[in-house]
């Protein structure tokens, strides 16, 4: 028992560490700033900075889409979906988490109605369907 209290208590500790020197870095620096279409560019980031990702009208951007999952596979595993932009936005990421905002300033847009996940099932002549639809929170301008 007492090995895994040391191991448990380490474990801790180093998340401590970590999570304190993060925090410390994301502090100190500015974000980068960069459009989506050129995130692959490979613009260099310092661990902890935070990033602001533009989005503008138009881009196009594939999505990986994935199900974990002991019942069921996606077919095929990996469909071709893409995002499409209609209307510009800016996503910061740091160690707090993801943000929208619609100047870029802003990070904390006021959300006029929330977001959605629905999942049904829906039978037809042409046969069974599953239905995801997921819908994002709704902003204010």
């Amino acid at each position: 028992m007492r090995p895994r209290l040391v191991a448990s208590f380490l474990s801790f500790a180093s998340a401590l560490v970590v999570a304190a020197l993060l925090g410390g870095c994301a502090a100190g620096l500015e974000p980068v700033r960069v459009r989506a279409v050129d995130l692959a560019k490979g613009q260099p980031i310092a661990p902890g900075q935070p990033l602001i990702v533009e989005f503008q009208v138009g881009d196009v951007l594939p999505v990986d889409l994935a199900i974990d999952s002991d019942l069921v596979d996606l077919a095929p595993s990996k469909p071709d979906l893409s995002f499409k932009v209609r209307r510009r936005f800016f996503a910061r990421i740091d160690a707090s988490g993801l943000a929208v905002s619609f100047d870029g300033v802003d990070f904390q847009p006021k959300r006029v109605a929330p977001g959605k996940l629905a999942f049904g099932l829906a039978a037809s002549p042409e046969g069974a369907r599953a239905n995801v639809h997921l819908t994002a929170p709704k902003l204010a301008p």
